[in-house]
């Protein structure tokens, strides 16, 4: 017994001891804190609930002489406190192959394109609440004409601040805009894969909370409508999404189209009724409306552009203004839109038209302001019309948040 005991012994003592790679370990925890935090944050707020649920029910009269619930201190900045009410999303661009994700900046050069001597090396850039998307399409080609722009299969890479990880595949060009549906807060985010040889195609949602893949809907016809965490708007008439462009009308479906609602948690889907599908996304932010000749306009649009009148913006139209302005309304709170632009020191002297391009809350937008020499990215405030210049951009090429194309 002694003489195994030894041998045993001699055995453990020639066994390497293992090395732990503390910086790839490190590297590899950094972009997972957050999230890990904020579970155990949460697990620890269940188990309390629990406890006090119990002794309240335990308590014949606790109901009546438990205090008001306790609010969060206003005064705590701790970042590692979690967020009661909705979280701001943070303003995002890119500039070359960096990407601006609030004050922190990503090098995306693996993942961008090379564009010799012309276009943006970055084809799309916005924001979920938990990090940045960007999307790189198909690289520019030369012909006899010059330097072109092939429509086909884009990457959609996903960062929070560290290296992007590639999360899936949709279509489209910087010119036409990519298949990504926007949405105005949360971390879902749905997009049409348009599909190989051997697997179909399908709206695709994602959670980038989780980082997983919720579901596959639909097939490649299928396109999405409204985004939010808690349901997905699709329909399964894509093709005649794509050819309903009445006269005036922004990028819309048809009344005749199926409307399908997809719950991300349950996975069940129904078929719903237009109507119920526009009072739905009316009671949501991330909705604008206005008494407007667009019909999609009325029934309410993600974006609108601009007209500068002095120091007012009177929305003008979707994508382009094509209306001489008109009164806009944000759909959630039924509040007429009155936008002031901010003061922009004499740099020019024409007329504007500024995009809305991305939405950082529910009363925060982006407004783009381009101009001969630059761009501003302009943050108004939709309950108080106040705007401010953002970020002022004079280096080339620049990539814009969004905006993408929405089915309505």
């Amino acid at each position: 017994m002694n003489g195994s005991l030894r041998d045993l012994g001699k055995r453990a003592e020639a066994v390497p001891a293992p090395q732990l790679d503390v910086a790839a370990l490190v590297t590899a925890g950094e972009s997972r804190i957050r999230r890990r935090r904020l579970a155990a944050v949460a697990a620890v707020t269940a188990a309390v609930v629990a406890v006090v649920g119990g002794a309240v029910l335990a308590s014949q009269g606790a109901r009546q002489s438990a205090p008001a619930p306790a609010r969060p201190d206003p005064k705590n900045t701790d970042p590692d406190t979690v967020q009661t009410g909705p979280a701001a999303r943070l303003l995002t661009y890119a500039v070359g192959t960096t990407v601006h994700w609030g004050d922190r900046t990503i090098d995306v050069g693996r993942q961008a394109n090379r564009s010799p001597g012309w276009g943006r090396l970055v084809d799309f850039v916005d924001a979920t609440d938990d990090g940045a998307v960007l999307v790189t399409g198909q690289a520019p080609v030369r012909d006899a004409a010059g330097w072109g722009l092939p429509s086909g299969p884009a990457a959609v890479w996903f960062t929070d601040g560290s290296a992007p990880v590639r999360i899936g595949t949709t279509s489209g060009s910087r010119v036409r805009g990519f298949e990504i549906a926007p949405t105005a807060a949360g971390s879902t985010l749905a997009w049409i894969d348009p599909g190989t040889k051997t697997a179909p195609g399908a709206v695709v949602v994602y959670d980038t909370g989780q980082m997983k893949e919720l579901a596959r809907l639909g097939n490649a016809d299928a396109v999405p409508l409204a985004v939010y965490d808690d349901v997905v708007y699709w329909s399964p008439d894509g093709s005649a999404c794509e050819r309903y462009l009445p006269s005036g009308a922004a990028y819309g479906c048809p009344p005749t189209a199926r409307v399908m609602r997809f719950e991300t948690v349950s996975g069940r889907q129904s078929l719903v009724s237009t109507a119920d599908y526009d009072a739905d996304r009316r009671g949501r932010p991330g909705l604008l409306t206005g008494r407007s000749d667009d019909p999609q306009i009325r029934r309410g649009v993600t974006f609108l552009s601009f007209l500068r009148h002095g120091d007012r913006l009177v929305a003008g139209g979707t994508w382009e203004a094509g209306q001489a302005g008109f009164p806009a309304t944000v759909a959630l709170t039924g509040l007429p839109l009155r936008l002031r632009h901010p003061a922009t020191d004499g740099r020019r002297e024409d007329p504007d038209v500024l995009q809305m391009t991305q939405w950082l809350d529910p009363d925060r937008v982006i407004l783009l302001d381009d101009y001969d020499d630059g761009t501003d990215l302009v943050i108004c405030r939709l309950s108080t019309g106040r705007c401010r210049v953002a970020v002022r951009i004079d280096a080339e090429p620049f990539t814009a948040p969004g905006p993408v194309v929405s089915h309505g």
